[in-house]
């Protein structure tokens, strides 16, 4: 502004009455399309297409290097136990065959009941338990996982409220003593 002819106030003057130009432009061209305006994308496209941005060589190696490891790793426990990645199927599903894994009766999630996971690896399977509410067994005594098709868990009593069963006498514990396990998923139940 200061190297142009005719002094700063007619050129500042200039530039204020192509803003107000503008301005009732895109005002006009939003009203007419939903509250859109090509001539503001444009702008802003136009304002940004030639930024800038400092890049260290060797900061952006580590960064890939860091995001292929961080890609790879798989969580090994999820809560409540270290999980046996290794098992053919989800925890309380049964083997059919080979490589397909068959859903209890009760199961409400997200998946087919019926899966091959023959070939997937650790991160596939945490990520099938995850979308399917399927946990993988823990890796205990129960190498193949536990066994959900009863309603009641092992020592406990069905009562007559319809679903609830009751903590074996004299368990001491600091959760209820009953509970419904009609409805509760696997991981849940776990």
């Amino acid at each position: 502004m200061r190297t142009a002819p005719g002094g700063n106030k007619e050129l500042g003057e200039q530039v204020g009455s192509n803003l107000r130009a503008a301005d009732e432009q895109v005002s006009a061209e939003a009203s007419q399309n939903s509250g859109k305006s090509d001539f503001q994308q444009s702008y802003a496209e136009t304002l940004t297409s030639k930024e800038m941005v400092l890049v260290n060589p060797e900061v952006s190696k580590v960064m890939k290097q860091t995001n292929a490891l961080a890609g790879s790793l798989v969580e090994s426990s999820q809560g409540l136990c270290e999980r046996n990645w290794v098992a053919k199927c989800p925890d309380g599903w049964s083997l059919v065959g080979d490589d397909l894994c068959m859903a209890p009766t009760a199961y409400g999630g997200a998946c087919k009941r019926l899966l091959s996971l023959s070939g997937k690896g650790m991160a596939e399977r945490q990520q099938i338990a995850e979308d399917c509410q399927s946990p993988w067994p823990c890796s205990d005594s129960c190498i193949e996982g536990r066994e959900y098709s009863n309603l009641c868990p092992e020592g406990w009593v069905e009562n007559s409220a319809g679903g609830f069963c009751d903590a074996p006498l004299g368990v001491e514990t600091k959760c209820a003593t009953s509970y419904n396990f009609a409805k509760m998923n696997i991981q849940t139940k776990q």
